[in-house]
């Protein structure tokens, strides 16, 4: 029995054949498709693409799949979902499971297997999203760099570049950001470098200088490390609110699954989101660090979608990363 997984982000989208037993048989990458960045018709494109190529790949496999699941990022709109989940259909047999959703799950099944659970996603942006026992999901946050995205890399980015600008004028406190952040811009003026910034992607440049931030805090940099501090907090918060709001009942923790770029230092921000989780006083719960990449996860909710199955999750897991 063979499944088709898929992760369409905003830079790659990775699509594979698995089994079961989590053997990879047929895996595939063309770029990006959430369509509200390169359009739902190039999303479309490059979605037959990869399924055309994953069929070359293995055909006695493609033959044989029974569920596809895509998490698509940029489908949270519902016409661009419907749009989305009409076209990848009619690409199978009418007999095949096909199911298109936004990403943002198939992070929360790569850290628990498929069970319930609150995915806290930080990278360049940032978004909370859960579901609950009884497949309830809901998301706070995740209103973009213009509107929210707190604890985000762009967040942290900001926060940074502000403190350094504030320092370099003198009404703000000292701090190590404001070298960082020249040298990195190979000025001895802050004002070479904002046409470079506004000149630019200025969410994706901004987002990237949250690593000089993580490197002051690494330093001990007070300024750098309150940063950290402060859009932590507002993870536990958002953390907090999505847990009461789905109401986890009959559960002896709620596994928080830690994921994006910015949680490859988890160990910088576990310490404050726990500390506004315990004020807050949610039920128990566990801090999670996948174990499979996304795509996994949508591999395993197209497992899902087929009942009768009952998914090893060791072996998946082993044979997944081995074949990866």
């Amino acid at each position: 029995m063979f499944v088709i997984g898929i992760d369409g982000g905003g830079t790659k989208t990775i699509g594979v054949i698995v089994n079961q037993d989590g053997y990879i048989f047929a895996q595939v990458t063309v770029g990006p498709t959430n369509p509200t960045s390169v359009g739902i018709e190039k999303a479309k494109e490059r979605l037959n693409a990869l399924i055309t190529s994953l069929q070359r790949q293995n055909q006695q496999a493609f033959s044989k799949t029974e569920a596809v699941f895509a998490g698509l990022a940029g489908t949270g709109e519902a016409s661009l979902k419907a749009d989305l989940s009409a076209f990848v259909r009619q690409l199978f047999p009418s007999h095949i499971h096909v199911e298109v959703d936004n990403d943002a799950i198939i992070a929360l099944y790569s850290g628990t297997f498929g069970q319930a659970g609150v995915v806290q996603i930080a990278g360049t942006g940032s978004i909370t999203y859960g579901e609950n026992q009884d497949g309830l999901r809901d998301r706070v946050g995740g209103w973009g760099y213009l509107l929210g995205d707190e604890g985000s890399g762009y967040a942290i980015g900001r926060a940074g570049v502000h403190s350094a600008l504030q320092a370099f004028d003198g009404v703000g406190e000292s701090t190590k950001l404001t070298s960082l952040l020249l040298t990195h811009f190979k000025t001895d003026d802050p004002k070479a470098f904002i046409p470079t910034i506004y000149g630019t992607t200025p969410r994706q440049t901004i987002a990237s200088l949250s690593r000089y931030v993580i490197q002051a805090a690494d330093a001990h940099d007070e300024v750098a490390l309150r940063i950290i501090e402060t859009e932590s907090n507002k993870l536990g918060i958002q953390i907090f609110t999505l847990i009461k709001r789905l109401n986890f009942k009959e559960v002896e923790f709620v596994p928080i699954v830690l994921t994006g770029g910015l949680m490859n230092r988890s160990d910088l921000f576990i310490p404050h989101i726990s500390s506004t989780l315990n004020a807050l006083s949610p039920p128990p719960y566990n801090f999670v660090r996948p174990s499979l990449p996304p795509v996994a996860g949508a591999a395993i909710a197209a497992l899902r979608r087929l009942l009768r199955y009952n998914i090893p999750q060791e072996t998946f897991i082993y044979h997944f990363n081995e074949t990866v």
